[in-house]
């Protein structure tokens, strides 16, 4: 099984066997539970850099390490004992919206609709204009891109197009990441477009409301695949606005930090993914 997010373990002090004394600045040792094999171990939770291991404890004896979730042997002063480090939280709550096995750790973990609804052809562009649709991010998830679906018709023609993410706020919705401009980059019919961001946004400590916006300026804006709402009134009923437009007259990707137009609800509502 393959995991997104490192989980966590600590233990209280370890302790020398003769004296029961604290083992402050001590290595301790994580091995898989071959007892033989060392553990990979990582700085925190985002396993982006592995660290050494053997580990220390700090001044107060105790021991703790990022690692894969399982079953470990952790040795320190001759002594060893047997530790399960835990999913992390948002590893479990993932593990609620989709399968987490290891042929499928590049699956998205937030959507603005689930893929089995995005079953229209939706004519939501309109040239320079952002569109955006509220999507349901878990805590502390590093988002890295951003997937439309085109639709039955292909971007044709085009001078500019970008992909963001920005806080659900309906009046002021605030740019926190933006992929380069796409530019004249075909996009054909029918068609995934995943795009970095230029830079990674990690979300806060809870689960919050976000808005994903695509821009392209073209002769031919493309279809995008997703739901019609029943009206404009569905889309607006509860806070966020579902779908709508946001500014107006665009070109390039705004930088991050740029507050864009209050969103105008619409009732089409396209499919997005984070990743």
């Amino acid at each position: 099984m393959a995991y997104r997010f490192a989980g966590h373990w600590g233990s209280a002090p370890f302790l020398a066997v003769t004296t029961s004394r604290p083992l402050a600045g001590t290595d301790f040792t994580v091995y898989l539970t071959d007892g033989i094999t060392l553990a990979t171990l990582y700085s925190n939770r985002t396993k982006v850099l592995s660290v050494a291991n053997p580990q220390m404890t700090n001044s107060l004896g105790n021991g703790e390490f990022y690692a894969d979730p399982g079953d470990y042997i952790v040795t320190c002063n001759g002594a060893s004992q047997s530790v399960t480090v835990s999913p992390d939280t948002v590893e479990t709550y993932l593990g609620a919206r989709r399968s987490i096995n290891s042929s499928n750790t590049s699956a998205p973990f937030a959507e603005t609709i689930p893929r089995w609804a995005a079953s229209t052809n939706l004519a939501a562009l309109t040239t320079q204009i952002l569109a955006v649709y509220a999507v349901e991010i878990p805590p502390r998830t590093v988002v890295s891109s951003a997937t439309f679906v085109s639709g039955a018709t292909a971007l044709a023609t085009a001078t500019n197009r970008w992909f963001c993410l920005m806080t659900g706020d309906v009046a002021t919705p605030t740019v926190l990441a933006t992929t380069a401009d796409a530019a004249a980059t075909a996009w054909a019919a029918n068609t995934k477009m995943t795009t970095a961001f230029t830079s990674t946004y990690t979300t806060g400590n809870t689960t919050d409301w976000y808005y994903m916006g695509i821009m392209v300026k073209a002769t031919t804006v493309p279809t995008l695949v997703g739901a019609p709402l029943a009206s404009v009134v569905t889309s607006s009923a509860f806070s966020p606005t579902l779908a709508g437009t946001s500014s107006t007259l665009q070109t390039i990707p705004p930088t991050v930090g740029a507050i864009m137009a209050a969103v105008t609800n619409t009732a089409t509502l396209g499919y997005g993914a984070l990743l």
